[in-house]
């Protein structure tokens, strides 16, 4: 079967995605692979990666610049998914793959060619284990966030495969939210309606499928004689969601209980994990600057303003085809973290005020508009 697998990263995940297509070359050189880059001002030739690179601007996106302000950097990342799915079945593949950049592959994902022909979509479950008590990661947690993850996602041509991402994509392109209180979790939440939405839908709950810190409770990783299995079925990929290099005793950023020492042989998976980063230029990528973070005038596009466009017609119709060029629209909207370190900055200006006297008058001015906020800071989200 003519397969492609892609990513999707900004500028700032490069090292994940070599990581990443590294391990599917080694298990899959049949493969083609891909990365799509979003908010890359300059995306780098392919020359020497072991993937293509594909520009965000190669998808057909509807009203794009619009489209890429609406969303924060993890919500765009995901909300584009269908998109490049249907970018990579026009070039003639007969399956598509996606993956988390943040996974590695340890073995072939033989489950996939083994399945019945008419597959149409494979999914995986968060969970293959129950968990008991109400501490995060829990059952409501998962429930929150969706059924099935989807860092990993596969797609077969079929009949339904347009009807498919026509509804994909009429649900992610204002929709792809990280809002659980409104019942939405980027693309995941709508994907739990596709088992009775569209037909063949197959549930992958192979145990060697998806490892990650959400279900390393009930998954235990054995290393013996080269050979690595998780619950005595083989290591297909390990997903390292909230790995941050920063927290060397945690297993991930979004489980603050779960350290590296209580989960056995993952530990030395999670370590090979920051060391392969490093080797692949992590020092120089994850500072990168994300195109989308900023204004026309290089000032900061704060989460808020995001929010209130989204929520506004005549927001929307006043900023036009391009949002980011009218950054005077948005100038009184900072996010609540934001507000309450330029609070905390004020207080901290009036108690170096009979020191700041001292100062010219044009700087003391300029240091009281950035303290409070007066003015946007330039910045690079990542």
């Amino acid at each position: 079967m003519h397969t492609a697998v892609f990513s999707i990263v900004s500028p700032n995940y490069r090292h994940y995605a070599r990581v990443l297509m590294d391990s599917m070359q080694r298990n899959h050189p049949d493969w083609d692979r891909f990365v799509l880059f979003v908010g890359d001002p300059s995306v780098q030739g392919s020359d020497g990666e072991p993937f293509t690179s594909v520009p965000l601007d190669a998808l057909p996106l509807p009203n794009p610049r619009q489209f890429c302000f609406r969303y924060t950097i993890v919500e765009l990342n995901t909300a584009v998914k269908p998109w490049m799915f249907e970018h990579l079945f026009a070039r003639g593949y007969d399956r598509v793959i996606y993956f988390d950049p943040d996974i590695v592959i340890y073995s072939p994902l033989a489950e996939l060619d083994a399945a019945p022909p008419q597959t149409f979509i494979t999914l995986t479950p968060h969970l293959t284990g129950s968990i008991e008590g109400d501490e995060h990661p829990s059952e409501r947690t998962i429930l929150q966030a969706g059924t099935y993850n989807l860092g990993f996602l596969v797609v077969t041509r079929q009949p339904a495969l347009s009807r498919f991402l026509a509804w994909w994509k009429g649900r992610l392109e204002f929709q792809c939210l990280v809002d659980p209180a409104r019942g939405l979790f980027v693309d995941q939440k709508w994907m739990d309606l596709a088992p009775g939405l569209f037909p063949d839908v197959s549930i992958l709950r192979h145990d060697g499928y998806n490892v990650a810190y959400w279900n390393l409770r009930q998954r235990s990783v054995v290393m013996t004689n080269g050979a690595t299995t998780v619950n005595d079925q083989t290591l297909r990929f390990f997903h390292f969601s909230g790995f941050d290099a920063t927290l060397p005793e945690r297993v991930s950023r979004h489980d603050g209980k779960l350290r590296l020492v209580q989960v056995g042989h993952a530990r030395k998976l999670i370590e090979d994990y920051r060391a392969a980063l490093h080797a692949a230029g992590s020092a120089s990528f994850k500072n990168a600057r994300y195109g989308f973070a900023v204004f026309a005038d290089g000032t900061r596009v704060p989460d808020a303003a995001r929010a209130a466009y989204r929520k506004s017609n005549e927001l929307q119709a006043a900023a036009g085809s391009d949002p980011f060029a009218r950054p005077e629209l948005f100038r009184e909207l900072r996010d609540p973290l934001a507000k309450r370190m330029n609070k905390r900055a004020l207080r901290m200006l009036l108690r170096v005020k009979p020191l700041a006297q001292w100062l010219p008058r044009p700087v003391r001015g300029a240091l009281r508009d950035f303290m409070v906020g007066r003015r946007e800071a330039t910045s690079e989200e990542r």
